[in-house]
């Protein structure tokens, strides 16, 4: 039996995808771009910008109040777009085959069958969205298919919310494991860590 550990399934990006609203979507969006390793062009002549994604976060702040007022927005092909010192920049965070900027259940199962593996495990990274009933949804639909992680809020990983989150997301959805990463700690200003006694 093969096995890739890493695989992801997401709605379109531009929308909310299991958080309160859109704009804390696009929050965890933005951080997640700042130091990506694609370069950022300017949308009118694909010209390289000095400096890139770095310029979306002032990094003398701990928080989220450090995020660039850019009105970030995810369009097709890979691409995220904002707006910044009045041009419009971009970087393709993604593929540019990745054209709708979603991945459904069905085009991984296309592409596990395509390299030969068996099962895939779901990673349920913050920027995908919390997608703990989609992950459930779709292991119940491809039985044996997926092994669906389920998502925590980190800084609040240890409070009765998040306790309880994770009871369902194992005994009625059917999770695994536990999506848990260092970055969401951002906004709790890094005050914990992943090694915290919490």
């Amino acid at each position: 039996m093969i096995v890739d550990s890493h695989l992801h399934i997401f709605p379109f990006l531009d929308g909310a995808a299991g958080f309160p609203s859109r704009a804390e979507h696009l929050e965890v969006l933005q951080y997640y771009l700042v130091g990506h390793g694609q370069p950022v062009r300017r949308v009118r002549d694909n010209t390289i910008v000095p400096g890139g994604s770095l310029q979306l976060f002032d990094h003398e702040k701990r928080g989220p109040e450090g995020l660039a007022d850019v009105d970030l927005r995810v369009t097709a092909n890979g691409r995220f777009e904002w707006t910044q010192d009045g041009e419009d920049r971009y970087i393709h965070f993604m593929p540019p085959s990745l054209q709708t900027n979603a991945s459904t259940p069905e085009g991984i199962l296309a592409q596990m069958a395509y390299v030969g593996v068996d099962v895939g495990v779901l990673q349920n990274a913050h920027l995908y969205g919390r997608l703990d009933d989609e992950f459930g949804e779709a292991a119940r639909r491809f039985p044996g298919k997926f092994v669906g992680l389920a998502e925590v809020e980190e800084p609040r990983a240890q409070t009765d919310l998040e306790l309880s989150s994770l009871r369902r997301a194992a005994r009625e959805l059917g999770l695994k494991g536990i999506y848990y990463a260092n970055r969401a700690f951002l906004w709790d200003h890094f005050e914990h860590g992943f090694d915290d006694r919490r």
